[in-house]
């Protein structure tokens, strides 16, 4: 579910920098094309990072049973 934030910022972000790119002088756009920016690939860290904790953790309970 965390991973629909992460494509709704990337969205938002991606409004910001057409904003941009069509010419407006507001500076609000670019800081919500960072901001939106960093929580996404934060956003993205947390769910590679979960996905990691569960394989190391699928690997290791197969060793276990394993043995």
């Amino acid at each position: 579910k965390l991973q629909f934030v992460a494509a709704l910022f990337d969205a938002i972000e991606n409004i910001a920098l057409i904003k941009l790119l069509l010419g407006s002088q507001n500076g609000i756009y670019s800081s919500i094309a960072y901001y939106f920016a960093s929580i996404k690939f934060a956003i993205i860290a947390i769910g590679i990072i979960y996905i990691i904790i569960g394989l190391l953790t699928l690997l290791f309970h197969k060793e276990l049973v394993s043995e």
